[in-house]
């Protein structure tokens, strides 16, 4: 049986992969207007008007204990 904390962890863990995998696109760059992007998520500051969904992707980069640029945490 699938955990589903595991399963959520997975599926942030896609967006973070897409995040800095894709180079154009609309919703990177409403992303990065509103949160600052690739740097905002690495610097792991709170912040009250960060979605919740945004706050878990935080989550899920200090979980995996990823550091860096997206690039040094790619296979």
């Amino acid at each position: 049986m699938i955990e589903i904390r595991q399963f959520n962890i997975a599926l942030l863990g896609k967006w973070i992969w897409w995040l800095g995998y894709e180079k154009k696109g609309l919703w990177k760059e409403v992303l990065d207007s509103k949160y600052g992007g690739w740097k905002d998520l690495r610097d792991q500051k709170k912040s009250n008007l960060d979605s919740l969904w945004w706050r878990d992707l935080k989550d899920v980069w200090a979980i995996e204990g990823w550091k860096g640029k997206f690039e040094d945490n790619c296979m």
